[in-house]
């Protein structure tokens, strides 16, 4: 309906009957907006997501104190390089924020990667953007044109590892699936090298 909206409820069960309240309208017509994701930090209430028409699709964030209402205007994020961005998500890890999400190499829809970029707050990445996944093994490629790695999300484990799910392969097919990267051990969140995927 043109904005994002917040359910809230005492359980996962109870969202589908909650009420929806309307924090975001899409009053710019900024176009398409997909994947709105709630993150809490630092007192405040995030929501990450992504808008735009095409290849015009960019991060956006929106901020408030509360997680039902007063958010502020959507800013566009300034992730590095300036390609098209979705999907994108928060993580903390020892101690560093970072932002993840799904975008092109370049300015045409050849294959879905997914980047990192460290944070310098919730709403501003510094430095350069990271490969961190491409869609390069053959359980990736049954379904393409393009080929696909999107919908990130980061789990840190219960010995302190960071992995990251995903979903490969066209979300229109029946092969879109779930796989994970897993940081090795003492790994560095920014070097490609350092993931393990699986989509077992």
């Amino acid at each position: 309906n043109g904005g994002i909206a917040v359910r809230q409820a005492s359980a996962p069960g109870g969202l589908a009957t909650a009420a929806a309240r309307q924090v975001w309208s899409d009053t710019a017509n900024l176009g398409e907006v997909w994947a709105p994701e709630l993150h809490y930090d630092g007192g405040r209430y995030y929501i990450y997501f992504s808008a735009g028409r095409a290849a015009a699709h960019r991060m956006y964030v929106i901020s408030s104190a509360t997680a039902d209402s007063g958010y502020t205007g959507a800013t566009r994020m300034a992730l590095p390089d300036d390609k098209w961005a979705i999907d994108g998500t928060m993580a903390v890890f020892n101690g560093q924020r970072y932002f993840i999400w799904s975008g092109w190499a370049g300015d045409t829809n050849v294959e879905q990667n997914l980047y990192l970029a460290r944070m310098s707050s919730p709403t501003t990445t510094t430095g350069a953007r990271y490969v961190i996944s491409q869609p390069r093994e053959s359980w990736e490629r049954v379904v393409g044109n393009p080929y696909i790695n999107e919908s990130p999300q980061a789990i840190r484990d219960p010995d302190g590892r960071l992995h990251v799910v995903y979903s490969a392969n066209g979300s229109w097919s029946d092969q879109y699936c779930l796989a994970e990267l897993r940081l090795r051990a003492g790994g560095d969140p920014t070097y490609v090298w350092d993931w393990y995927k699986s989509n077992g």
